[in-house]
């Protein structure tokens, strides 16, 4: 609607709440005060959309839009491979380490504690921003998604090996765009279809080799992955609608990880597994050291993707 909103608007046009009137003279109608700030808010909330939304107007560091698209495209694409490879690797260690192997769950709750420091040190000191576009009350499900996802995940490693997580994880895309289309009325053609399927396959493969070696099939941790994809197919969808009332990608960030912070320091303190997880660091400084750095290279990782 962007480019109707005038002071004025010929018989033809239709604006949003408002046809314009036929008469005899056909004059042009001329809008109230009331109209033209309720028109102005409508453009504003669109071009912040655009803003937010428009890949060529990213939220990358000066050095990289500064170069080609094509050229960003390969840096972030190399920066997300490298960073999330870094990243399951630390997650496979952490999990190897004695004592650690039952409190997979605090794997989902290190990760959101460093996105959500990260995503609100990057948002006050370098992108300036203050505030939220979105209500709250359209984080709920965001919250219970992301929460759903990363604790269910990671909590499946206590059941489950690492190759057999990735195995159902790689699946994840084709769910996530059978949701857009019902939810989002996205609409994909046969070729991309294709192209997840085949980049699900192509995971599947690369994980079978370890994972023919040592298969793990119990059903427990089967469910928990399983309901995870699920969870993480709905989150992406949800967020896309906040990106279009306007929010930014570090407001849905920040937000969507501060609420889903809270929920998991409560239910961690209440089973003791953070407890438990501060005391075990606290006598192994290897285990405390790759803590460290999981925390912080998720967010990394993270914003590479986004």
């Amino acid at each position: 609607y962007s480019h109707l909103f005038t002071t004025t608007c010929w018989k033809k046009y239709t604006v949003p709440g408002n046809m314009c009137p036929k008469n005899d003279m056909n004059m042009p109608r001329q809008f109230s005060d009331d109209e033209l700030v309720s028109s102005t808010t409508r453009k504003e909330t669109d071009d912040t959309w655009k803003d937010n939304n428009d890949p060529s107007s990213s939220q990358c560091p000066d050095f990289i839009e500064s170069l080609p698209t094509s050229q960003q495209f390969l840096i972030l694409s190399a920066s997300m491979f490298l960073f999330f490879g870094v990243h399951n690797l630390l997650q496979e260690a952490i999990m190897k380490v004695p004592g650690f192997e039952h409190h997979g769950v605090m794997l989902a709750y290190m990760e959101v504690l460093g996105v959500t420091i990260c995503s609100y040190l990057e948002r006050k000191y370098i992108a300036k921003e203050s505030g939220h576009v979105a209500p709250l009350s359209s984080y709920p499900l965001l919250t219970g998604c992301l929460l759903t996802s990363t604790a269910l995940s990671n909590m499946s490693l206590n059941y489950i090996n690492f190759p057999t997580k990735v195995v159902f994880r790689s699946c994840k895309l084709i769910p996530t765009m059978i949701i857009a289309t019902i939810v989002n009325r996205r609409v994909f053609k046969s070729v991309e279809y294709v192209s997840a399927l085949a980049i699900s396959i192509g995971l599947i493969v690369f994980a079978a080799a370890d994972w023919r070696l040592t298969p793990s099939f119990n059903p427990i941790g089967l469910t928990l992955v399983s309901t995870s994809v699920f969870a993480d197919a709905i989150l992406p969808n949800a967020q896309e609608r906040l990106f279009r009332l306007g929010s930014s990608r570090l407001e849905v960030t920040l937000y969507t990880n501060t609420f889903t912070l809270i929920a998991m320091t409560v239910m961690t303190g209440c089973s003791g597994n953070l407890t438990k997880t501060i005391a075990l660091a606290l006598s192994d400084g290897h285990l405390a050291l790759f803590m460290a750095v999981y925390t912080t290279i998720s967010y990394v990782a993270v914003s590479t993707f986004m």
